[in-house]
């Protein structure tokens, strides 16, 4: 198993894999869902991995899992429902860890969705506020870096 940086010839597949785990999704609401898919496009995600760092877990040439690092907010972590709760999310989140760093961030930023909050605790980030966006339950969390300079 093995994390790396996303390329362009991964976005059909990182778009079903989104696809596929939002829709069995049963708390977000349809508006959400199809926001999501919207933005998770081929054609967006391709267009967005000029200013954004996306990586993807890839086992035995099938893409697992994806998370992206846009400035210092972490987002679309998606696992493909079968490989969860088995260290993917977490091996990503490392990884983009590592890399902040290496750019000298030194706080990471992101707005969970609440039932993904337990694992952003357990990843050693604080919750600081939960609010409403529309319909939808958010928190919003945060966890410094101790930066030192890395090559990536």
């Amino acid at each position: 198993m093995m994390i790396r940086k996303f390329k362009k010839e991964d976005a059909e597949v990182c778009s079903k894999l989104i696809s596929e785990t939002v829709n069995i999704d049963q708390s977000l609401t349809e508006e959400a869902i199809n926001h999501i898919k919207k933005e998770t496009r081929p054609e967006a995600l391709i267009k967005k991995m000029k200013r954004i760092d996306y990586f993807v877990c890839e086992e035995d040439c099938q893409i697992l899992g994806i998370g992206l690092l846009d400035s210092n907010e972490v987002k679309t972590m998606y696992v493909l429902s079968e490989f969860q709760n088995k260290g993917i999310g977490t091996k990503i989140l490392k990884v983009i860890e590592k890399y902040a760093k290496s750019k000298n961030i030194k706080k990471l930023i992101l707005y969970p969705h609440p039932k993904a909050e337990n694992f952003y605790l357990k990843n050693m980030f604080i919750t600081i506020k939960n609010f409403k966006d529309g319909e939808m339950d958010v928190v919003y969390m945060e966890k410094s870096l101790k930066c030192n300079k890395m090559n990536f």
